[in-house]
């Protein structure tokens, strides 16, 4: 299916993508740590955009292959949470320069530092990492959900 968001243009290849993520693992699965864990839980509240981008492209937000808690925001109301989701698909158009980020040993090709606005406090940035693997990287400040202080 192709798609144009923002500045990106998008062939996902949705029902493989969804069939991955019938068996990949939830973010809490890979790491239990507070920040994963609200992150895991707050996509519970994304906001209607966001959640519609994600299924758009076949991605459960639960199931990100990264995250990283990095830090709270309004009085530890929200928490800035960087995070990466693969996709089966290839980016088409994208009027940004690529830079190469490692994770675990893996060189994904990713968009710089200007993602696109999805909502509010809700970005994100396409790049490759395979012929026909793509990542979606995201800025989410997302609300603190869990019953205990926001240590971040």
């Amino acid at each position: 299916m192709v798609f144009t968001f923002g500045k990106y243009t998008i062939d996902a290849d949705v029902e493989r993508t969804r069939e991955y993520y019938k068996t990949a693992e939830f973010i809490t699965d890979i790491c239990d740590c507070d920040g994963c864990t609200n992150f895991e839980k707050a996509t519970d509240v994304f906001p209607k955009p966001v959640r519609e981008l994600f299924d758009k492209l076949g991605i459960d937000p639960k199931k990100a292959y990264d995250t990283c808690a990095i830090v709270s925001v309004e009085n530890g109301a929200k928490i800035l949470t960087d995070g990466l989701y693969l996709f089966f698909g290839t980016i088409l158009k994208e009027e940004q320069l690529f830079e190469i980020i490692e994770v675990d040993d893996i060189p994904i090709k990713i968009a710089d530092r200007n993602p696109a606005k999805i909502v509010d406090d809700y970005y994100v940035r396409f790049g490759l990492s395979g012929d026909d693997t793509a990542v979606m990287g995201v800025n989410f400040n997302v609300p603190w959900v869990l019953n205990k202080e926001n240590t971040y």
